[in-house]
């Protein structure tokens, strides 16, 4: 559940994958609509293994294409075409409720704000902020692993600042790394 907190800007565009399947029930053969569910399926995958995709949009679209195309062949099973367009209508407008309160309350939790960004070898490092809902601001540095094909990003570990005004090290403790701030370089203590 805190999940959605966290994600619910993403994730509310779901609210209306009722409509897109019902579309898609109307537009596409039986045949398309499994191809889609099942390619949807598979480029979902990543997140199995801890890997997200570079661009923070591809889950939401990914997860609208499968559940629309998994409400496609719910909506194939109804006969007549007025309750089809009144059920999608009703769970869609549900789903906007439910999901509006999610994205209300993702933004009042915060904002995350990259204020610096350095990419070395095979590893991403972003120093970021985390503006709270209350008190101050918490700034880290967020650790992340390029994956064998680069639109996969994994991330690594996450270190909060502590004095780093006048050092240049910034320790991964987990991941036996150091980050060298000031000369933009990448230390295995392994």
């Amino acid at each position: 559940m805190i999940w959605l907190f966290e994600h619910g800007k993403q994730l509310f565009i779901l609210f209306a994958f009722p409509l897109l399947g019902l579309a898609f029930d109307y537009m596409s053969t039986k045949k398309t609509i499994v191809y889609t569910l099942i390619i949807s399926l598979i480029l979902f995958s990543p997140i199995l293994f801890g890997y997200s995709y570079i661009a923070s949009w591809v889950y939401p679209l990914l997860g609208l294409m499968g559940l629309g195309s998994a409400y496609a062949l719910y909506s194939r099973q109804i006969e007549a075409k007025t309750p089809k367009i009144i059920s999608a209508a009703i769970i869609s407008g549900l789903l906007f409720l439910i999901l509006s309160f999610f994205m209300v309350m993702d933004v009042l939790s915060g904002s995350l704000t990259v204020e610096n960004k350095w990419n070395i070898n095979k590893y991403k490092i972003e120093y970021q902020r985390d503006q709270g809902f209350a008190g101050g601001p918490l700034m880290k540095y967020e650790l992340s692993e390029y994956g064998f094909i680069p639109i996969f990003i994994k991330k690594v570990e996450i270190t909060e600042e502590r004095d780093t005004v006048y050092q240049c090290e910034i320790p991964f403790v987990k991941s036996k790394i150091i980050f060298d701030k000031c000369d933009e370089t990448l230390k295995n203590t392994r």
